[in-house]
């Protein structure tokens, strides 16, 4: 079952990007999760982004980050890269 906190929920409210983007997390999470082979717990209280802790099928512990659309996330991926990231999040 996958739990949509109700902090991200209210931080999405009123702004229609974010709307959007709220309402079709279940099925990004889902794809995702399934494109990794994820097994996941809670998520955590989050206002920006749908984070979970989560182990990949060959046993690393790794944190699914999914963020909604705004300002301050908009370099996020570009830090990903520096770090050694693929502009999916996946180990380059």
């Amino acid at each position: 079952m996958i739990i949509l906190p109700e902090r991200l929920a209210a931080a999405c409210r009123g702004v229609p990007e974010r709307t959007a983007w709220f309402e079709q997390l279940p099925k990004a999470i889902q794809e995702v999760v399934g494109r990794w082979s994820l097994s996941f717990g809670s998520p955590w209280s989050a206002s920006c982004a749908w984070v979970v802790p989560a182990v990949r099928d060959d046993g690393a512990h790794v944190v699914l980050k999914l963020g909604m659309p705004h300002m301050e996330a908009a370099d996020e991926m570009g830090g990903s890269s520096i770090l050694g990231r693929e502009s999916d999040g996946a180990p380059a």
